[in-house]
């Protein structure tokens, strides 16, 4: 997306394929798969939430938001490699990966579950 020196689009063909595609007929299967996605070209993914969820936690939840963030990044990381994280919406895994970061030593009021509730329903 940001290349400054685009290659020609029969260029990008790797190998030795055995059938070269014309630049325009790939230009128009890229064009049937992003109309197939409704143009959504972005993957969602649970660090997207995060910030989210940090927002609506009480500040004294948190010592230091950068640490908190990075604690919940590495925790995301070590986790979803798990297959059976797939079957749950990225905003569910960030909801629980704040949660389980901010620790039991520390009270969340019930307001920011109630919070969480309602976004995870919606999304």
């Amino acid at each position: 997306m940001e290349e400054s020196n685009i290659p020609s689009l029969v260029n990008l063909q790797v190998s030795e394929p055995r059938i070269i595609f014309e630049s325009k007929i790939i230009q128009e299967m890229e064009l049937s798969v992003m109309k197939k996605l409704n143009w959504r070209l972005l993957s969602v993914t649970p660090n997207d939430f995060i910030n989210y969820f940090i927002f609506k936690l009480p500040s004294s939840c948190i010592n230091n938001e950068i640490n908190f963030h990075m604690q919940c990044s590495d925790l995301i990381i070590k986790t979803i490699q798990v297959i059976e994280y797939s079957r749950f919406q990225s905003s569910v895994i960030a909801a629980t990966t704040v949660t389980i970061v901010v620790g039991d030593d520390v009270k969340v009021p019930e307001s920011f579950y109630e919070k969480v509730n309602k976004v995870l329903i919606i999304t």
